[in-house]
């Protein structure tokens, strides 16, 4: 499986990551609100390899999600979107590659430069909604995830 192939599964990253080792972890880099926008952003590790950086944002208004990503240490992001009665769903992702010289969140491309990642990174774009409310979902893919791709499938 590559790079592409990967983005392409809409289902849960984390339970793939799981599924394939035991050694799955995330660290939360930034949360808080700007202005009227929560924003969540965590780097996962499956073998103690960066293998993704995660961006979720939502508007405060948006209670159900504000609530996922608040209590994310308790219950996984994941888990509570693909629930199968949590009525969200997951609008078709934007899958691509990206210039981290246009990324927007600063955490992010800091992150990324301090890390030596530099150019056009792959990268999925995901909107998921429930009722009127929206939340954003930006998956940038580490270097590592290639890695970890070859070993496991």
């Amino acid at each position: 499986m590559n790079v592409m192939e990967f983005l392409a599964d809409y289902g849960s990253t984390t339970k793939h990551f799981k599924t394939w080792s035991d050694e799955y972890s995330l660290e939360v880099i930034e949360h808080g609100v700007v202005g009227d926008v929560f924003s969540r952003l965590v780097v996962i590790f499956v073998d103690k390899v960066a293998v993704m950086l995660g961006l979720s944002e939502t508007k405060l208004s948006n209670l159900t999600f504000l609530d996922i990503l608040q209590n994310a240490g308790v219950t996984p992001i994941g888990v509570r979107l693909f629930a199968p009665n949590s009525g969200v769903s997951r609008i078709e992702p934007f899958i691509g590659q990206i210039d981290i010289k246009t990324i927007t969140n600063q955490a992010t491309k800091n992150y990324l430069v301090e890390y030596n990642v530099s150019g056009m990174i792959y990268y999925r774009q995901s909107n998921f909604v429930i009722d009127d409310e929206i939340m954003t979902l930006k998956e940038f893919i580490l270097p590592g995830l290639n890695d970890v791709l070859k070993q496991y499938t």
